[in-house]
This record gives structure tokens, sequence and C-alpha cells, in this order.
């Protein structure tokens, strides 16, 4: 921590101006999420009824079924999910520590810039973009906090080196299981973070150990990869549905595709056929990746990590379209891949040490950082996702937005 105090101290002193205007953006980000927060962070009856709170009531029972595991743990610890108050304070309490989790990946990214004002830079991108904090702030105890918290954790236990590999593995196994376990799509998310710390731990020091690399990458991916496999061939079943819609108090909607039963039984073809009920996903899908593409592009630029991180955001990107394709919730894949680049950009990119003796930014590669940030910041300061591509009324409206977050 201290590490990162002195270089948000000195990028202050490199380059003032573009500091205190980072400054300002990241004071409304986090004034819109506070705004956000107070005004619909409380519990309501609806909630266990919603499509994120419908997954708390689906455990292990019957035996194994797709994304059961966080239910099931609930069950074990003997909360009671009859209860829709504890539902609600188990997803703020997921909610609050995936937020927690963004921001030390933000920080972890700050120590890693080309220069101190660089590093502090990528970290304002990261923490004011509608694809990162936002989000699960956003979406109110969603599962993929749990994915969140994971990535973060592995990313802890797998590329320090004072923390041995057999450790950090099964560590990783563990978690690339549980994160499987509670929604199977996490997995694609948090295997380029896994493969990136085993790389940066076996292949980019002096000696490239390739054997141990792919030995060690198997043991932490294959147990999570059958998860994945027999959470396709275990879902919800239409009985188990029924009884939980009885104990939620069914459908918020009119209609079927409103039931959380809908939800909980659909298989790739009813998804697909559920997108195409919506005029304007190619747009979502559109702006989601514009967004994540300048956070990406600027990372890379201001980080210059290997570019085998290139190919991790080509992977990340060819998962979310295809996803897109099949799902509606465009901003939750692209919000993971987001998390998954900035993750593989800190295992791979290494850490530098601070020069107090470097001089102030050249102003050529000040405007080229100016430049880049305030193509970034362009998404940071147009209304959050899920309402940004919903369009406003008047500039009112979008102004109210912009300030308050929804």
């Amino acid at each position: 921590m201290e590490a990162v105090v002195r270089r948000l101290s000195f990028a202050f002193r490199q380059s003032p101006e573009l500091a205190w205007g980072l400054v300002v953006a990241l004071l409304l980000s986090i004034w819109r999420s506070y705004q956000y927060i107070v005004a619909t962070w409380h519990y309501y009856p609806d909630f266990i009824r919603d499509y994120q709170g419908i997954w708390y009531f689906v455990d292990y029972r019957s035996g194994f079924v797709r994304r059961g595991f966080v239910g099931e743990s609930v069950r074990l610890a003997g909360l009671n999910t009859e209860q829709a108050e504890t539902v609600f304070r188990i997803g703020v309490v997921l909610t609050a520590l995936a937020v927690v989790g963004l921001i030390a990946l933000a920080l972890a990214v700050a120590v890693r810039g080309r220069t101190a004002i660089s590093g502090y830079a990528a970290a304002v991108l990261l923490l004011t973009s509608p694809l990162f904090v936002a989000l699960p702030i956003h979406d109110l105890a969603r599962l993929d906090s749990v994915g969140i918290i994971c990535g973060v954790l592995i990313l802890v236990l797998v590329v320090p080196r004072r923390i041995p590999i057999p450790v950090g593995v099964f560590c990783s196994l563990i978690l690339l299981i549980v994160a499987t376990a509670t929604e199977e799509l996490l997995l694609l998310y948090l295997l380029p973070i896994v493969l990136s710390g085993l790389g940066a731990r076996l292949l980019l020091g002096g000696e490239r150990r390739w054997i141990a690399y792919f030995g060690w990458s198997l043991l932490a991916v294959v147990p999570a990869a059958i998860v994945f496999v027999m959470s396709y061939l275990h879902p919800v079943t239409k009985a188990s549905a029924e009884i939980i819609v009885l104990k939620t108090g069914g459908p918020l909607w009119e209609g079927c595709l409103g039931s959380p039963a809908w939800s909980l039984t659909q298989t790739t073809s009813d998804g697909r056929a559920f997108v195409d009920t919506f005029p304007d996903h190619s747009k979502t899908v559109i702006l989601a990746f514009l967004a994540f593409l300048l956070v990406a592009i600027a990372l890379h630029l201001l980080l210059r990590p290997p570019t085998v991180t290139l190919l991790v955001g080509a992977y990340v990107v060819a998962v979310s379209l295809a996803l897109g394709v099949v799902a509606v919730d465009v901003q939750r894949w692209w919000g993971l891949a987001l998390m998954a680049f900035a993750s593989c950009c800190v295992a791979l990119a290494r850490v530098r040490p601070l020069n107090e003796t470097e001089r102030e930014a050249t102003y050529p590669t000040r405007m080229l950082i100016g430049l880049t940030v305030a193509g970034s910041l362009v998404f940071a300061l147009t209304p959050a996702f899920p309402k940004m591509a919903a369009g406003f009324a008047g500039w009112s409206d979008l102004a109210w937005r912009t300030l308050f977050g929804y």
C-alpha cells in the first residue's frame, strides 16, 4: 500500500493538471455510485422474485444442479432464505466484497504503469468505467460477484513469488470450482487469469518451464472444466423451478417470459429467442464493446504489458460477443471481460520501481495519455449501464443520469 501512495503522490508532481482532472472524473463517478446506492440499495418484497434473487433458492438437495452452489452454501450455513431480507443481505455482502476486490485490482494496476502518472490514469479509467465498479453496484446481488471475488483472489494467490506454486495452484483449483459451480460461464473469464498468473511465474522469468506450466495449468483448470460440463448436463428441472416460484411469490410480470421459472430452466435456444425480442440489443452490444475496447487499449498503452495480453483481449472479446448472441445481459459479459483483461495485465506486467529523479512527462507523451484517457472517459461521463443504451428524453434527463447514475 505504501508503494501505491508513493506512486500516486509522484503522479501529481509529474503531471499535476492531468492528475487533478482525473480526480474530478473519479469524484463524479464516486458521487454517482453513492447516489445510486442510497436510492436503490434497500430491501423490497419483489427482490427475491427478480433474476438476481431466484438463484439463491437453487441447491443440491435433489443432487448436483447447475448454479446451485450459492444456494447450497446458504442452506448448509443454516440461513433461512424463506426470510427474503436474508437473501437481500447476502447479496449486499457479496456485491460489497466484489466492489472492494475491483478497487484492489485498480490499485494493483496503478503500480504497473510505465510512469507514475500512467499507472494513476489507468487505475482511474478502470474505476470510472461503467463496466467496472459501477456494474455490480447497478446489478446488486448478481452471482457474477462471486466470479469477481474469485478472480481477484486467484491473482493474490498465484502471482506473488513468495507463495509456492503448489499452494497457489491448489487454491486456484478450489476458487475455479466455486466460481464455476456458482455460475458456469464464469470459468470462461477466470481461465485467462489463472493461465496468465502461472505464465508470469513459469515463463516470463529467466527460465521458461513449459512442462511445469502445462502441468500446473491442467491441474488447476480440469476439475473446474468437469464442473462446467456437469452444469450443462444437469440444469434446473421444471418441477424444481415451479417449487422455487411458489417460494419466491411467482412471476414479476405478466406472461411466461417474465417468470423466474423461465429464467431458471432456459436453454441456449430459449436465450437466443429471448434476445430476438430486444430491438436495441445490437446497439447495446456495440456500446459495451466500445466501452471495453477504449479502456483495454488505454490499459495496454499505459502499462505496456507483454504482447500476449493482446491475445487475452481477443479471447475475452470473442467470448463476450458469442454470449451476446444467446443472452441479453450484455453489460455483464463485457464487465467480466474488462475484469479479466485488467487482471491479466496485472499478472503479466512487471512492477516498475519508482524513479524519484524521473522528469516530468514530455508534452507529446502527456497529450497521448490525455487523448486516450479522454476517449475512455466519454463512457464514464455518460449515463451508466444498464440504462446507457436506453436513450434520454432531453439534455436535462442526460444531465440527471450523468450526475446521479440512474
